[in-house]
């Protein structure tokens, strides 16, 4: 044991701040987010605006609205229902001005790369394409769609993907004028794509799904999440770094490109639809009733946390599968351990629960110590240490 008390004295702790709620005087669903550095705007019983990073947001369109896209500091579009389909901003978001499309089709994404030129999708298997800041509309529709096309994303003025609800995913190369196949899945819908560099991308849906491709969609991997909740909305940072938002509530983290998700600290049940990150320590939430919460100072990886209960484990060493020693009052729960190594990059992630007491495996890390924690089905984390002989 004194080897393994030498080994905590040397680990970085990178405690995190808790997540804060923002205030807001609006009880509507928001919807979705996007920020050009602290300047943002998100939509949801129309479109509101920050200049703070999300800290306060003063509404500038009212209305029934789904998705936002930011072109530039001043070019923006926003995506609605029926009698509001389409809005674009040129002044930052300070004023709108509706656009009439070809027919009266709800919308449900939009995504813009470049000033002038915009994409949106929607009920119907429809997308649009807007060129002179909306001035001309034009069908570009994929053939044989099949259903409702959820979302959007265009890495460059030729290069994009539409996401459609039955697990399919559509590219272009070439502005919108001809359409491939990018994914063609099975099971699960799908709900929210999101590009964080022009090869690697990420796809979300029910059941805990995520696809991932690496090759700019020339082939998608499902990755293992441990969860089988309706994920939402996905947004990545950089191409290791993404969070998704969950229908429970919950937030999910990954700090290595999706191999492995651990859960937020939980600080809501509400629906939360939309996340964004500004940093690999940075990111705000939003959903239903008005709910926005923000965390300034996430960890890096999963640290110890100081504050929370130690765990017993044993056997210690171990080559193989390891017993925690719970609390009686948390032994109907479920949970998940996430530990990490001295460079403070997960490396794995096992859900535990429930009964008097909870195993899982560390056979496949190498030989070492480690920190790690349990995170609760209701929010609550417990410090777990280990030693893999």
């Amino acid at each position: 044991m004194r080897h393994i008390a030498a080994f905590f004295l040397l680990l970085p702790v990178l405690a995190g701040a808790q997540w804060t709620q923002v205030p807001i005087s609006s009880g509507a669903n928001f919807e979705s987010f996007d920020f050009i550095g602290n300047t943002g705007l998100m939509n949801g019983g129309g479109v509101w605006k920050t200049t703070d990073g999300g800290a306060t947001w003063t509404q500038k369109l009212t209305g029934f609205t789904r998705d936002v896209d930011m072109a530039s500091l001043n070019t923006a579009y926003c995506a609605g229902v029926s009698s509001q389909a389409m809005w674009v901003s040129t002044n930052g978001g300070e004023d709108w001005t509706e656009l009439t499309p070809p027919n009266s089709n709800s919308l449900w994404g939009v995504s813009s790369p470049v000033d002038g030129t915009a994409w949106f999708v929607g009920t119907g298997s429809v997308v649009w394409r807007t060129d002179l800041f909306g001035a001309d509309i034009t069908v570009q529709n994929p053939p044989n769609m099949g259903a409702d096309a959820h979302d959007v994303c265009f890495v460059s003025d030729q290069v994009g993907y539409v996401l459609i609800e039955t697990s399919y995913i559509w590219k272009t190369i070439d502005g919108g004028e001809n359409w491939t196949t990018s994914y063609d899945g099975s099971g699960s819908l799908l709900q929210s794509i999101y590009f964080p560099t022009p090869a690697v991308g990420f796809a979300v849906g029910s059941g805990g799904r995520i696809v991932r491709t690496t090759d700019a969609g020339a082939n998608w991997t499902e990755l293992n999440t441990g969860t089988t909740e309706y994920w939402q909305y996905v947004h990545f940072f950089d191409a290791q770094n993404g969070m998704v938002a969950a229908y429970s509530g919950k937030v999910y983290r990954t700090v290595n490109g999706g191999d492995t998700w651990f859960q937020e600290p939980q600080f809501t049940t509400t629906r939360m639809n939309s996340v964004y990150m500004f940093s690999p320590t940075s990111a705000i939430v939003a959903g239903e009733a008005g709910e926005i919460w923000r965390n300034t100072n996430m960890v890096v990886g999963i640290a110890e946390v100081p504050a929370a209960p130690l765990l017993g484990v044993h056997p210690v060493p171990s080559s193989g599968v390891v017993i925690l020693e719970v609390p009686n009052d948390v032994r109907a729960m479920s949970g998940t351990v996430q530990v990490i190594d001295l460079h403070g990059r997960e490396v794995l992630s096992a859900p535990v629960g429930s009964g008097r007491n909870w195993t899982f495996d560390i056979g496949s890390l190498v030989p070492g110590c480690y920190a790690g924690r349990v995170v609760l089905a209701d929010g609550r984390v417990y410090r777990v240490r280990l030693q893999r002989d």
